[in-house]
């Protein structure tokens, strides 16, 4: 099984020296930990898509050991649904996305690999509710997904355990439009969801977020 990991935005609100990815929770790289985790249930190459800095985070995947494949977007401005198009051909069976920044406990993986679909929490007690995205259902599926929701189901994890037809819907709005957000993919694809609720993750955007996890 392989792994999708966006890893080129630009990181505006943090500042950064390093990108997202390499910033260490509780003494550990964010990218280190989910790498870790995922190898040991099963995945065995991860696609990472990067941007800036990207001999960093190359210098620190070969350093550790993983198997992977580094994906160039050229154009992050183009945002995070661009980036995970550029993954389409390094797939082609069952994988998983997972977002750069996020960190997420050994529970929450073991849990949320077994899924399908976009992984929902509907409690997201870690994290700002109001700052995240929020997803309405229908039928067990994506209906509409957006920060501005005021009644939704649940909370977008920035955790997906896909099939590679999802492609050609990101593929159909990177040729409509300039800007693509991942969160149009998935309402357009319809993705199923899985609850995966209580369990700790968080998003990291900001050096509150980052003091926070």
């Amino acid at each position: 099984m392989k792994a999708v990991v966006l890893a080129a935005g630009l990181g505006t609100r943090m500042s950064a020296k390093i990108p997202k990815p390499l910033l260490k929770v509780a003494g550990r790289e964010i990218l280190y930990r989910s790498l870790k985790i995922l190898s040991e249930l099963g995945v065995d190459e991860f696609i990472i898509v990067v941007s800036k800095k990207r001999e960093l985070i190359e210098e620190f995947l070969k350093r550790h050991g993983f198997k992977y494949k580094i994906v160039r977007n050229d154009h992050p401005e183009r945002g995070n649904g661009y980036s995970f198009y550029l993954a389409k051909d390094y797939v082609d069976d069952r994988f998983v996305l997972i977002m750069g920044d996020h960190v997420y406990e050994r529970e929450f993986i073991e849990r949320a690999i077994r899924g399908n679909g976009l992984i929902g929490d509907r409690i997201a007690r870690f994290i700002d509710v109001d700052e995240a995205m929020k997803v309405i259902c229908r039928n067990g599926r994506v209906d509409r997904i957006g920060k501005d929701l005021d009644k939704f189901d649940y909370v977008d994890t920035g955790f997906f355990v896909l099939t590679p037809d999802v492609f050609k819907y990101a593929e159909e709005l990177v040729k409509s439009k300039h800007e693509v957000s991942l969160s149009e993919i998935m309402e357009r694809a319809k993705v199923p969801v899985t609850d995966v609720s209580g369990y700790f993750w968080i998003d990291i955007d900001t050096p509150e977020e980052l003091k926070r996890a």
